[in-house]
């Protein structure tokens, strides 16, 4: 599975993109062929569409909001959103090259929904990044966006990487925004767990020696103390359904991974 993951990611993707770019073979009808989905599993309109609604419920999304979608993956959320908001002013930030190729023909008419590739090391995503994410700098300016969403982000980014973008948001986002991030919380798990996190790197706790970044977990203070020093607030936690044990945080939701929101003061 990792050397799939290599050779797709690595390889496979530069030819995937010219595929994307130059014919409509990979275009899909309203959603991308399974081959090129990268965002996990289940319906990739549904799974959108209930993404928008906890967006609006729990990080108050409005369609006045300026919108920064960090992993945009293969626009997933930006259907979802565009059918709800056609003029909402959305920007998606992307690592897999090709997600962010389809995402640009799929919204070549949407104008206010636009998609730039950063070419960011993953070992996991894009393992032939050449930029370091622990010292990326957020293509926008300071308080320039409302809501920023990231999504299946931080569950596969080692510490110096998730404080650095960690501090990042809180230099772009304007007062009383939000971030609505999802993680997986380490506290949480428990023998029914999906995720076991055995490993220790840092603050982070790691499910493989062999692919750290496969799926990596933080403990609920970790994200409170981060987030602080940034300036940031975290105002919302609700427990996803990998683990069954909910280190008395509520009741788990339908979400598999644990969603929190940080909130910028006014």
């Amino acid at each position: 599975m990792r050397s799939f993951r290599y050779l797709k990611y690595s390889v496979g993707a530069a030819v995937i993109g010219c595929v994307i770019r130059h014919t409509t073979f990979l275009d899909g009808d309203g959603s991308p062929p399974p081959f090129i989905n990268f965002a996990g599993g289940g319906d990739f309109v549904s799974l959108g569409d209930d993404l928008v609604k906890s967006l609006v419920a729990r990080a108050a999304l409005t369609a006045t909001d300026r919108v920064l979608d960090v992993g945009s993956g293969i626009g997933r959320v930006a259907v979802a959103l565009s059918k709800r908001y056609p003029a909402l002013d959305y920007k998606g930030l992307e690592i897999v090259r090709y997600g962010v190729d389809w995402s640009c023909k799929r919204f070549k008419s949407l104008k206010t929904f636009r998609f730039q590739h950063a070419d960011i090391y993953n070992s996991f995503y894009n393992p032939r990044g050449k930029i370091r994410a622990s010292g990326y700098r957020l293509p926008q300016s300071d308080a320039s966006r409302d809501l920023i969403i990231a999504t299946s982000v931080f569950t596969h980014l080692p510490e110096a990487e998730t404080v650095n973008y960690l501090a990042e948001f809180g230099r772009v986002l304007a007062k009383g925004g939000r971030v609505y991030l999802t993680t997986f919380l380490a506290g949480r798990r428990g023998r029914e767990a999906s995720f076991g996190f055995a490993h220790t790197s840092g603050a982070a706790r790691i499910e493989s020696l062999l692919e750290p970044d496969l799926a990596v977990a933080y403990d609920l203070e970790f994200w409170r103390a981060r987030a602080q020093a940034v300036g940031l607030s975290l105002t919302g936690v609700y427990p996803g359904s990998w683990s069954p044990h909910d280190a008395g945080l509520g009741p788990i939701g339908p979400e598999f991974q644990d969603t929190l929101i940080l909130t910028k003061p006014n």
